[in-house]
This record gives C-alpha cells, sequence and structure tokens, in this order.
C-alpha cells in the first residue's frame, strides 16, 4: 500500500523525464538533418525537394519523427527550408 503511494508520487516525474530525453533525441536527429541539409546546398546550391534526397550520400537513413512515428515535416525552397517534429502533444 505505502509502495503504491510513493510510486504515484513519483510516476508523474518519470514521464516527464521520458518526455525530455525524448525531446533531447529529436533535437539530436533534427541537427543531424540540418548538417546534412546544409552540405546538400553547398553541393547543389539549393536544398532538397524532400529529405529522401540526402540518403544516403549525406545522412544512412532519414529518421522518423520519434513521438508520431511518422516523416518529419519539412517543406524548401532553394534558400530556406522548415524542418519539425510534432513534439510530445502530437500537434501540428
Amino acid at each position: 500500500m505505502y509502495g503504491e503511494f510513493i510510486l504515484g508520487q513519483f510516476l508523474p516525474a518519470i514521464n516527464k523525464i521520458s518526455q525530455a530525453e525524448e525531446r533531447c533525441k529529436q533535437t539530436q536527429s533534427n541537427l543531424e538533418i540540418a548538417l546534412a541539409l546544409a552540405a546538400y546546398r553547398a553541393d547543389q546550391r539549393q536544398y532538397p525537394d524532400k529529405l529522401e534526397l540526402l540518403a544516403p550520400k549525406y545522412l544512412k537513413s532519414i529518421p522518423l519523427d520519434r513521438f508520431s512515428q511518422l516523416p518529419l515535416f519539412y517543406t524548401s525552397t532553394p534558400d530556406s527550408y522548415s524542418l519539425y517534429s510534432v513534439g510530445p502533444n502530437l500537434e501540428d
């Protein structure tokens, strides 16, 4: 009984720690993609139309969004791009 009380007190903190870890891992993936995008642009003088063009030369594979398990949101123009994850709330 007392153990259930203690567990109930710590469970929200454990959940927040897990979410923070996933956010850190997603940020790392996004940074790796950003570096690959910069290398691609240096070679091609524009950003790719889709992330898949980065593999396998610039990235071994294109990581999925860690939260939705779907492709990351990516749009580009020749001079800029937008790349993001839905995050833990799973909202765009």
